[in-house]
């Protein structure tokens, strides 16, 4: 009774194991669970649609219409310039801003210059002021007789003048102070020839 009762289990268990290391059925289908329930869907159902996740910028299609007069006409250059700054049915974009602006008064707009003068005299967002480029733009505008560019070029003119006496002021202090701190410092330790080990003092 005892040597059954053992067959009996030793049976039992090489049963369990071999359902145990029995590959799983293969399924066509997976349970997927979103916001409308839970279903049954073919694994090679997609759930991600990309088109949704990022919207279209311009689904109307106006930039591929505002781009094409900005190449023709330096005033809808500089339209596209103000909308890409403001973020006027386009998304907002300072770099191209800038781009078209400056197309626009490479190519004689006179708002353009006027507002690129004052853009390159305050600065824009992380970019600093460049009084180079205030002066370049303000001087066009106000030669062609904007009396605002004529007061702002006097400001970019001084601006220009304290940035170049500050940097020749930097370039002082650095040759008197700031390089010969450093190369006064010593190592706290140095290298044995061929670089096998570091010695330290």
């Amino acid at each position: 009774m005892v040597k059954l009762t053992k067959i009996l289990a030793g049976a039992c268990l090489a049963s369990a194991l071999t359902a145990c290391v029995s590959p799983a059925p293969s399924r066509d289908t997976v349970e997927i669970c979103d916001s409308s329930g839970c279903s049954e869907r073919s694994t090679d159902s997609a759930t991600f649609d990309p088109s949704t996740a990022v919207p279209n910028p311009d689904p109307e299609g106006r930039l591929a219409s505002l781009t094409l007069a900005a190449e023709s006409d330096p005033r809808a250059a500089f339209d596209l310039g103000l909308r890409f700054m403001r973020g006027d049915g386009l998304r907002q974009n300072s770099w191209e801003a800038i781009r078209w602006m400056r197309d626009a008064g490479e190519r004689g707009d006179l708002r353009a210059q006027m507002a690129l003068g004052r853009l390159y005299l305050t600065g824009l967002e992380e970019t600093g002021a460049d009084y180079n480029e205030a002066q370049r733009w303000l001087s066009m505008a106000a030669s062609r007789g904007d009396k605002e560019s004529a007061e702002l070029l006097k400001e970019a003119e001084a601006g220009r003048a304290d940035e170049q006496a500050f940097q020749t002021r930097l370039r002082r202090w650095r040759s008197l102070y700031t390089h010969p701190y450093w190369y006064r410092i010593r190592y706290y330790g140095y290298w044995t020839p061929a670089y096998r080990y570091y010695r330290f003092y």
